[in-house]
């Protein structure tokens, strides 16, 4: 039997000469470190110890004369997932083969979220759900949060014979992504991968993360009083918009904007939606700041959902992992995300500059549509009447809360 022969272009067999890997992250590495950061969303050390984490799950059997090493594997694939470039074209700048590109990058997708998830990513326990309710207050003025939830459509090309099973109300095909963030812009919570066309309050209610909100087994702490001197105990919450639905665990807005004079029970609404604002838009910034840096979600994606959602994984664990690493090591000095990336506020808690996320890629994700109902019970409704009596009280109140909520503008993004 004759031996079968394996053909390789031309172009593919001068990949060590002239791809871009051999030719360019070496000099980006010594000579231009934000070239390096533009090109991977890390620096060269960080890269470095991302490749000693999961380069064991790259490795592979040397089958040919020129096999791809894990170094490029995953330069390739963050590649990809930083600049949102199509594979077609980037095959042809690193000299891959199309296929074998594809292959590569979600094989290092799944070890990113195999090795990262179970360091970046697990569930809060009980000491982690008091330090993140720790830095709401601190940060953002709202006790016993325990952190923000929002959910997004990733826009994709309408999968094969999918009919109008991923087409939503915006007329896109999309898959959902429901997520939680701490106050220090990083996910702990997420939900990947239900079809757009779904009701959106039936995916909240029937995720993972929402069922487990429900029946109580996140370990959430217990009830108690905000402050010493007062006994009311208040339970840990999660805040959202008005998409979502009024729980003992979840507080949203009061509905409506009310207009005229500011007395009353109108005045204390606004100050209650104003303060609960503030804690929400911290989940907006999370996943502005993470599509921005992963520019893969600026436009929608050709790829199949079971890739779309291993894109996902990836960057939301990568966004993590640097979040985490660039904050513990240098606070002041984080490459990946700056001071100047997340909106800031002055004094007198009046907005002062918006994130640079919103400017630096366009903000392709969409907000969920109304997912909640006007049925709540009688506890849910008094929980929310307590914070709203905290935030005008002198315990409670923060100083500027009152002349911003005279100037009628409550930030709603």
């Amino acid at each position: 039997m004759r031996k079968r022969m394996k053909y390789v272009r031309y172009m593919l067999q001068r990949r060590r000469r002239l791809g871009e890997f051999h030719l360019m992250v070496p000099e980006q590495r010594v000579f231009d470190n934000q070239s390096h950061m533009d090109s991977f969303r890390m620096n060269p050390t960080r890269f470095q110890n991302l490749l000693e984490k999961i380069g064991a799950r790259l490795h592979h059997k040397k089958t040919h004369r020129d096999p791809i090493g894990p170094a490029e594997r995953l330069a390739v694939t963050l590649k990809f997932l930083a600049t949102g470039i199509e594979q077609k074209h980037l095959a042809n700048y690193v000299r891959m083969g199309r296929s074998t590109l594809c292959y590569i990058v979600r094989e290092t997708c799944q070890a990113i979220w195999d090795v990262l998830q179970p360091e970046v990513l697990k569930v809060p326990g009980h000491e982690d759900w008091l330090n993140i309710a720790d830095c709401f207050d601190k940060r953002w003025d709202f006790p016993h949060c325990i952190g923000a939830i929002d959910g997004k459509h990733v826009v994709i090309q309408a999968p094969a014979l999918s009919v109008s099973t991923y087409f939503n109300y915006k007329h896109q095909h999309s898959i959902v992504l429901m997520a939680v963030c701490d106050g220090r812009y990083r996910f702990t919570l997420v939900d990947i991968g239900a079809a757009g066309r779904n009701s959106d309050g039936g995916i909240f209610a029937h995720s993972p993360m929402g069922m487990a909100m429900e029946n109580g087994s996140l370990d959430i702490p217990k009830p108690c009083p905000l402050t010493e001197s007062e006994s009311q105990p208040f339970p840990y919450v999660f805040v959202g918009d008005e998409a979502f639905p009024l729980k003992n665990f979840l507080m949203r807005p009061f509905p409506g904007r009310d207009v005229g004079p500011m007395t009353g029970e109108k005045y204390e609404k606004n100050i209650y939606n104003y303060r609960l604002s503030r804690a929400r838009r911290i989940i907006v910034n999370t996943f502005g700041i993470w599509s921005a840096r992963w520019r893969i979600f600026k436009r929608p994606i050709i790829a199949a959902t079971e890739s779309v959602e291993l894109y996902i994984k990836a960057t939301i664990c990568l966004h993590n992992w640097l979040r985490v690493s660039d904050c513990s090591e240098s606070p002041d000095n984080d490459q990946y995300c700056p001071s100047v990336y997340t909106d800031t506020e002055n004094e007198d808690g009046s907005p002062a500059n918006d994130g640079q996320w919103r400017t630096d890629a366009a903000y392709a994700l969409r907000n969920l549509t109304q997912t909640g109902s006007n049925m709540y019970t009688r506890d849910a409704c008094d929980i929310r009447n307590n914070f709203k009596q905290y935030f005008v009280s002198e315990a409670g109140s923060v100083p500027w809360q009152e002349q911003y909520i005279r100037r009628g503008s409550i930030p709603d993004h």
